[in-house]
C-alpha cells in the first residue's frame, strides 16, 4: 500500500503510521511492549491485514472442510437496540471469536492433539463455509451462475432456536480516510426536510442477520 499522490506530505507520516498498525501483530500479555499487547485469550485475527488482504476484501474459503478465517460471523437475536440496531446474542454478544491464545488451538494446523492447560480457553466455536450453486435467468433468457454462502457452526453452546446469524467476507480499507473536506453525507428517502438523491429509488439496503 503506497499513499495516494494527493495525499499532503505533511500528513503522510499518519499514513505511515497506519499502515505500520495494520502490519504489526497484537500480542498476548504481559510482555516487553505496553503498546501491542493484550491479545486473546479469544480473539478472530492477529492483525488487521490478516483478514484485510493488502488492504482489500478478504477471502471465503472455497471448500467446507477449510475453517473460516477472514470473516466473521455476527449473532443476535429478534429485538431492536437503540445503539447497536441489533440485540447482541447473550452467551457469545455479537460476533462469535474463532481463534484461541491457548497451546492446544495453535497447535491445531501441526495436527497435534493436545488437551487445553489450567486457565487456557477454547475458541467460542469453529465455522466453515457451504456454498450452494443457483441459475438466475434474466428476461431474455440470458443465464447467469449465482452462489450462496451457508455458516456451518460446531461447537457452539448453548442451542438457541432463535438464533441469528450474518456471514459477513472482511470489506475493502483502501481510501476510507482520502483528504480533502468531507463531501454531505446522503440523505436516506423519507427524511424529512430533505430531497430523496437523484436517480435513486427504493428503501436503503441495510445487512441483516438471519
Amino acid at each position: 500500500m503506497r499513499p495516494a499522490a494527493s495525499l499532503p506530505r505533511d500528513a503522510r507520516p499518519n499514513f505511515h503510521a497506519g499502515k505500520a498498525l495494520a502490519h504489526q501483530p497484537w500480542v498476548t500479555g504481559p510482555t516487553i511492549t505496553d503498546a501491542r499487547d493484550g491479545l486473546g485469550p479469544l480473539y478472530n485475527a492477529r492483525t488487521c491485514l490478516a483478514c484485510h488482504i493488502n488492504g482489500g476484501r478478504g477471502p471465503l474459503p472455497e471448500r467446507a472442510e477449510q475453517p473460516l478465517f477472514a470473516g466473521v460471523l455476527r449473532l443476535s437475536i429478534p429485538g431492536k437496540d437503540r445503539a447497536l440496531g441489533v440485540v447482541p446474542e447473550p452467551t457469545y454478544g455479537d460476533q462469535l471469536q474463532t481463534q484461541s491464545t491457548a497451546l492446544a488451538h495453535q497447535l491445531r494446523a501441526s495436527g497435534q492433539d493436545i488437551a487445553l492447560a489450567k486457565g487456557e480457553v477454547a475458541p467460542e466455536a469453529t465455522i466453515r463455509v457451504r456454498w450452494h450453486a443457483s441459475e438466475f435467468r434474466y428476461p431474455d433468457g440470458t443465464a447467469v451462475a449465482l452462489r450462496r454462502p451457508e455458516a456451518l457452526v460446531s461447537d457452539l453452546r448453548p442451542r438457541r432456536r432463535r438464533r441469528r446469524r450474518g456471514l459477513r467476507a472482511p470489506q475493502r480499507r483502501l481510501g476510507l480516510r482520502a483528504p480533502g473536506p468531507r463531501p454531505r453525507p446522503l440523505r436516506l428517502e423519507g427524511q424529512p426536510g430533505e430531497p430523496a438523491h437523484p436517480g435513486r429509488r427504493g428503501p436503503p439496503s441495510r445487512p441483516r442477520d438471519r
